[in-house]
């Protein structure tokens, strides 16, 4: 028996088990009994009120690490996403779908009074993106998008922070530009457009301060996924996505794991022919995603620099409440200067109004109808600050949230909507 056997033998069981660093199968994940439960943030919430009395480290374990999936469009990045998180453990995010924020909390579809809406209220979902990609709305679809994508990152580092479970995720606002340097090569958007979503970018992906742990690329060939692409025609796509398309969004994936490799590790796999998920699970074992010296470069920086626990739990609590990261990362810029993304005064006023009389049925806000399933109780407490309204947990912004920070001159003049006129898109 060789020496290193024979003392994995003699060690305590508890110390020869931590004697592998990085990411293990859920099989092999034994936490003591007595770990602390997940923190159920939906619920709760977490504010700074919580961050000098419940501690974050204390739930971390060897799993508690993002993982991302970034690839071309057709490459299998949910198939695989899904396959790798169930092999994990983990907590598996699939991209996001304006689906996610179009279908609001009481069950009402808002495509479905898009006829009613003004037309810069009408933000595309996939479909209508890839019927008509020259729309002038494109540009909202993008902005509003990215956006949404933002706040998934922030969802998943919000899950982390407050259960301890790890995450996959697929796709990142962090190679976002990748699809949209592909809109740009087919002038489905402004010159001045292209210019304002990369300076939107750079404020907005500042904010997410934390980096994956691993990021998975699946490489294909832009024929093969063009044969996927024209089999599957999901949402109408292969009208649109053509080989000098996804060209573009390969090539700028390249650059985006250029940004990525400073901070993560990377694995890429050709998956021209699809391949097995299991292998890939097996190369993040084998990485050692707990190793960090100050003096060894900046991959899992972030995870390990706040020099106290305490920031843990502020940064935490940043990442849940999601207001401060929100209001530094989209600031209120006016958008007059763009138009693609100007909004007038009016339509505005009758989208408050299309919105009481025809969706909610009244002048209140998501959040403050008994009638509907809420509690009378809670909006007494609501509070902007933390988002404490019926839920302290806001999942997407622009699914309700941002209905309640409409301010018009018409919604305080006339909250009950007396001047809705339904043929007002007739005269305008």
């Amino acid at each position: 028996m060789s020496r290193v056997t024979l003392l994995g033998k003699l060690l305590p069981r508890p110390i020869a088990a931590t004697q592998h660093r990085g990411i293990v199968t859920k099989e092999l994940l034994d936490l003591p009994q007595d770990h602390p439960q997940p923190w159920p943030y939906k619920e709760k919430g977490y504010s700074y009120g919580n961050v000098l009395w419940d501690y974050t480290k204390k739930r971390w374990h060897k799993n508690s690490k993002l993982i991302v999936i970034e690839g071309n469009i057709g490459t299998g990045k949910t198939k695989v996403g899904a396959e790798i998180a169930d092999a994990l453990g983990f907590k598996f995010m699939p991209a996001f779908k304006m689906e996610d924020i179009l279908i609001d909390g009481y069950g009402n579809d808002l495509r479905k009074f898009y006829d009613e809406f003004p037309y810069s209220f009408r933000v595309p979902d996939e479909k209508m993106f890839y019927a008509n990609p020259m729309d002038d709305n494109t540009a909202r679809y993008i902005h509003r998008k990215f956006e949404c994508k933002w706040e998934q990152y922030m969802n998943a580092l919000a899950h982390i922070f407050n259960t301890g479970e790890g995450v996959v995720l697929e796709s990142s606002p962090r190679s976002d530009f990748a699809l949209i340097n592909a809109m740009k090569s087919k002038d489905f958007i402004s010159l001045d457009f292209f210019k304002y979503y990369y300076w939107q970018r750079k404020l907005a992906n500042d904010q997410l301060r934390y980096w994956p742990h691993v990021v998975v690329y699946l490489d294909c060939e832009e024929a093969e996924l063009l044969q996927r692409i024209k089999k599957r025609n999901q949402d109408g796509e292969a009208n649109v996505i053509d080989e000098q398309y996804l060209k573009v969004i390969r090539e700028s994936h390249k650059d985006s794991l250029k940004e990525y490799k400073p901070h993560s590790k990377i694995l890429t796999y050709d998956w021209t022919v699809p391949g097995d998920s299991d292998s890939i699970v097996e190369d993040i074992c084998r990485l050692d995603c707990d190793y960090f010296e100050w003096h060894s470069g900046d991959v899992f920086l972030e995870w390990h620099d706040p020099k106290d626990s305490i920031w843990y739990n502020i940064h935490r609590a940043r990442l849940t409440m999601k207001v401060e990261c929100r209001n530094a990362a989209f600031p209120p810029v006016s958008y007059h200067d763009l138009a693609e993304l100007e909004v007038s005064p009016l339509d505005a006023n009758h989208f408050q109004n299309v919105m009481k009389v025809r969706v909610l049925g009244d002048r209140y806000s998501y959040g403050y109808y008994p009638n509907k399933g809420d509690s009378r109780e809670k909006t007494m407490w609501s509070l902007g600050f933390d988002q404490s309204g019926q839920s302290p947990w806001i999942e997407y912004y622009w699914r309700e949230r941002y209905y309640d920070d409409m301010q018009t001159f018409n919604n305080l003049l006339d909250p009950y909507a007396n001047s809705y006129q339904p043929d007002y898109l007739h005269h305008h």
